[in-house]
């Protein structure tokens, strides 16, 4: 509050100045409006109607700008951002012989007027101390959005019992576990596996379902009782090299 009461008394004797000196606008705006008029004799004008005008600059391919004199509008973006008068209408009143318009082709905001209004004769009255009255209504702190995922369940405080719902087991019915997590049914199961054998030689020993190989014997009689099959008989070793030795 002190420092606020002591800038409002520094810009109200700054508009007193600045009225004192016969300012139009104030010296924020003549610093752009002059930069603006060193540009502006470098840029040719095309009169298209005595209130129309084309400008543009002959060293480079340039855009062309239009320049409406009476709505002290041109095309450019410099003039509706900053609310000053360009190049290109600085350019137009110096070929039109009307720069005494320039002052009028910038915004009330920018004008002595306009800041003698908000600061000229202004003062901020501190409060005193005998005048406070003090306030019971103690007001919530302000609420910030924290970083993360936002709390669904509300965090319980210190005491509270929560009267939300609890977790049970379906095989011993305890609370605050469900079937997976619970130490009782981990150890029937375990129990209830059968034992692996010990000593060194079945060391890394696991269960693997072992499938037996079919006989292909049990197959030929199963086929050969339906069909009555010859009997093959195989010859003796001894018979079976007497016939290679006759041949």
């Amino acid at each position: 509050m002190d420092e606020c009461a002591k800038d409002v008394t520094h810009r109200s004797k700054l508009a007193q100045k600045w009225l004192s000196e016969g300012r139009v606008v104030t010296p924020y705006a003549s610093g752009i409006i002059d930069e603006q008029k060193l540009l502006a004799p470098s840029y040719k004008v095309i009169v298209s109607t005595d209130d129309v005008f084309f400008v543009f600059h002959p060293s480079r391919e340039s855009k062309k700008r239009k320049v409406v004199l009476s709505e002290k509008s041109c095309t450019c973006t410099d003039n509706d951002q900053t609310g000053l008068p360009c190049r290109h209408i600085i350019r137009v009143l110096l070929h039109t012989d009307k720069m005494g318009l320039l002052h009028e082709c910038s915004d009330y905001t920018y004008s002595i007027e306009a800041y003698c209004n908000a600061y000229l004769a202004k003062s901020i009255a501190l409060p005193v101390y005998e005048d406070i009255v003090p306030d019971s209504v103690v007001k919530p702190s302000p609420i910030y959005r924290q970083a993360g995922r936002p709390v669904k369940r509300r965090i319980a405080s210190r005491g509270e019992v929560s009267s939300g719902k609890t977790y049970k087991c379906r095989k011993c019915t305890g609370i605050d576990h469900n079937r997976a997590t619970c130490s009782k049914h981990s150890a029937s199961e375990e129990a209830a596996q059968p034992a692996l054998p010990a000593g060194s030689s079945y060391a890394g020993f696991h269960r693997v379902a072992v499938y037996a190989p079919m006989n292909m014997t049990d197959t030929i009689h199963e086929n050969s009782s339906d069909h009555d099959q010859p009997e093959v008989t195989s010859n003796s070793t001894d018979e079976q090299s007497s016939l290679r030795a006759a041949q």
